[in-house]
Parts: C-alpha cells; sequence; structure tokens
C-alpha cells in the first residue's frame, strides 16, 4: 500500500482525511513531470500572496504560476512591509502586469505599498462573498474545492510536507445553509472546536493558502 507507507515511513498524512478536500494522492501527482509541458504553461503569470498578519506571526507565502505550471514559492518570516513587498516585486520580476492575488486580511500595508509602486495588486477577502453562494459559503471555501489541483504541476523542490498537508489535511463541513465551508484556521473563542491550527500545533495553512490564491479567478463583486 503505497499511501500507507507515504503515511508510516515519510511522515505524510493518510490519503483520504475525514471529510478533507482533497486526497494526499492527488496533491502527490501535481509532481509528475506529463503535466511539464509547453501546453500546460500557456497563460498569464500570477501570484498568490497570503500575508501574515505581524512579522513575528505566521509565514507570508508567494505563489508564482504561469497556466497550471507551478514556477515558484517563496516564504518568509519576520520580514517588515518593506521587506515582504520587495520580495514580491522581485519574484514578479519588476513586472507590474502580473496581477498579485492577495489575501486583504493579513498586512494591509503590504498591499498599499505594492499599489503605491504600482503593481496590479487583487484583493481577495477569505471570508468575502463567493462567486457560487449556492454551493459555498465564503471565497475561501470556493477557491480550496475549485483549485484545479488535477491539472497543475508542482515542481519536487516546492512540494513541502505543509503544503500536502495544508491541501490534503484542510477539512469542511456542510453549513446550516447546506453550503460548503472549509474548518476555521482558528478559533480564538473556543480552543476546544476542532480547527485547522490546533490540528498542527498552531501552524497556519500558509502554504495552501498562497497556493488556492494563485489559481483564484474571482468573477464577481465581493
Amino acid at each position: 500500500d503505497p499511501d500507507e507507507a507515504k503515511h508510516v515511513y515519510l511522515g505524510y498524512p493518510r490519503n483520504k482525511q475525514t471529510n478533507s478536500v482533497w486526497n494526499v494522492s492527488d496533491v502527490m501527482d501535481c509532481t509528475d513531470e506529463a503535466r511539464n509541458t509547453d501546453e500546460n504553461s500557456e497563460g498569464q503569470k500570477t501570484i498568490g500572496l497570503d500575508i501574515a498578519r505581524s512579522p513575528t506571526g505566521d509565514k507570508t507565502v508567494a505563489t508564482l504560476r504561469k497556466g497550471y505550471c507551478v514556477l515558484d514559492i517563496k516564504a518568509v518570516r519576520g520580514y517588515n512591509t518593506q521587506d515582504v513587498a520587495g520580495m514580491v516585486q522581485e519574484l514578479a520580476n519588476y513586472d507590474k502586469t502580473i496581477p498579485i492575488i492577495c489575501d486583504q486580511g493579513g498586512n494591509i500595508g503590504v498591499l498599499d505599498l505594492l499599489d503605491e509602486w504600482g503593481y496590479n495588486v487583487v484583493p481577495v477577502a477569505f471570508g468575502g462573498k463567493p462567486d457560487d453562494p449556492n454551493v459555498y459559503c465564503n471565497c475561501a471555501s470556493e477557491m480550496m474545492f475549485e483549485l484545479p489541483l488535477k491539472s497543475i504541476y508542482i515542481p519536487n523542490e516546492y512540494l513541502s510536507q505543509t503544503l500536502i498537508e495544508d491541501l490534503a489535511e484542510r477539512q469542511y463541513f456542510y453549513n446550516s445553509k447546506g453550503q460548503k465551508q472549509l474548518e476555521p484556521k482558528d478559533n480564538r473563542s473556543d480552543t476546544t472546536k476542532s480547527c485547522f491550527k490546533n490540528r498542527h500545533n498552531g501552524r497556519s495553512p500558509d502554504e495552501g493558502d498562497s497556493l488556492c490564491l494563485a489559481f483564484y479567478e474571482k468573477r464577481n463583486d465581493m
């Protein structure tokens, strides 16, 4: 059983968690070189930027992709506003036409600075209104479920164990309206309630959020 062997000997989560959005095998298949084709890499370059709320908090992660191919992932901790903005413009190779899809719930100063420098900043609220409210309760849930994971190519060097966990161990439930809803990252009012951070020693799913942002195409107003 290759999936169970990866869990036992390499520490990867089991292939299918209860109510998880993706299987481990779905994530591991992203390294398949058969997906690393010119056709798969056609299209606009886009950066997904998940910004830490504070320099001492979670990681800030930026994912650059072209078409369905991930080209680079930068993860930093302890950077101030200027350092994060500088890291992002370097990742964009100073191309101000590249959309930078940002979590507007992080350090808003980074978005303001990139905007001041003339970059194509596209803020997204994780808790904002989804394109399909009949199915999803918010943008975060929609972008995770609509992630085209079975087409994405991620080089081995960027498929970290934490990214695997961020995708394969993110759980969901149906709310009172019958909408799909991702489990919360944390729960500050009730630490006994299941949430991602409680199950991962306080770690936030920053890499997974950054990947989702990179591939999220918001069609309607939030």
